[in-house]
């Protein structure tokens, strides 16, 4: 595990005082997106039940939606998208040394996500769909959830493939369910969209949450519906995951070993039995795995960081790797 030092460790450092500051109501921000509660008229808000404000900056020109627009929606809205952060995040993007992509895995940890530019502009564009797959924060949704709505990212709107978000709902090995707002109320995979959107902008997309314990069946299923599409078209699977959660810097290094060598021995049963300790969603790392198996693909570890924070006067760590699928022969 190397440590990423410069511009783009202190960019990230700013991004995270800036977040923890904002969250001081609310908890701390490494265990979920702060909110941005800028005064802004400009600015969609909504709050969670918990009573928090999270809201997103809307882009240079953009309006704010009317009050009631929820029940008339077309689009989902991206609450976790703030435009200078993006911005920011690919200023200092670079793209990786990698052959064609077929998918990623990338962190949602909103302060790393110039990583996530990276990869996706590794990746290119050219797709016809980009399939997003996240974990289930809210343990709602029981399994297989997505979303059958496009979404307004603030700098452009992305279509849903609803003929795959259909093949997906039809699929009995799948079993998955529909529902629009708990996709948009998880950050796992809406604050990806804002970074398909400038990468691919002409893509596009399918959202699913992924619960923890989803059935290997299913997972199974999925994956192999996902490499029967690809051969159809062009489509990039992008994992929303982040690694270890909460540790020592000692306890971190030696999860983060455990992590990458059963990704490396490609151990899928193995990589379902990890906790939040080593990883937020295996069940997401999983589908790409499984989907680099059925398309015949090499995965590689493009890059990895570390993040310290402060949490009870004691400093903790947190892990994000970024890999990259390519498309077999």
């Amino acid at each position: 595990m190397r440590i990423k030092h410069g511009a783009a460790l202190v960019a990230a450092l700013a991004i995270a005082a800036f977040l923890s500051a904002c969250a001081a109501a609310g908890g701390p921000a490494h265990r979920r997106l702060a909110p941005l509660c800028a005064a802004d008229s400009r600015t969609y808000g909504m709050y969670s039940p918990g009573g928090a404000c999270r809201v997103r900056r809307a882009a240079e020109g953009e309006a704010a939606a009317p009050d009631g627009a929820w029940e008339k929606r077309e689009y989902l809205r991206c609450d976790f998208y703030d435009s200078d952060t993006v911005r920011l995040h690919f200023s200092g993007a670079r793209a990786y040394a990698a052959g064609e992509l077929a998918a990623v895995c990338v962190p949602h940890y909103a302060p790393v996500m110039d990583m996530t530019a990276s990869a996706l502009l590794t990746a290119g564009d050219g797709f016809d769909t980009v399939i997003v797959v996240g974990p289930d924060h809210a343990g709602k949704g029981g399994g297989v959830t997505l979303a059958s709505l496009g979404w307004d990212t603030g700098a452009g709107r992305l279509e849903c493939d609803a003929d795959t978000a259909d093949a997906i709902l039809a699929d009995k090995g799948i079993d998955a369910r529909r529902d629009d707002d708990l996709l948009r109320l998880d950050h796992s995979v809406s604050i990806q969209m804002p970074y398909v959107r400038h990468c691919a902008p002409d893509s596009k997309v399918v959202a699913i949450l992924l619960g923890k314990g989803t059935p290997q069946s299913k997972l199974d299923a999925l994956s192999a519906l996902i490499g029967d599409i690809s051969l159809q078209k062009r489509v990039l699977l992008v994992a929303s995951a982040d690694f270890s959660h909460y540790q020592t810097a000692d306890e971190t290094a030696r999860r983060d070993e455990v992590t990458k060598d059963i990704i490396a021995r490609r151990d899928l049963t193995a990589l379902l039995r990890l906790g939040h300790e080593n990883i937020d969603s295996p069940e997401s790392v999983y589908v790409m795995l499984k989907l680099a198996e059925y398309i015949g693909g090499d995965v590689m570890l493009m890059d990895s960081r570390v993040t310290y924070y402060a949490e009870n006067s004691e400093y903790r760590a947190g892990s994000f790797f970024v890999y990259g699928a390519q498309r077999g022969e």
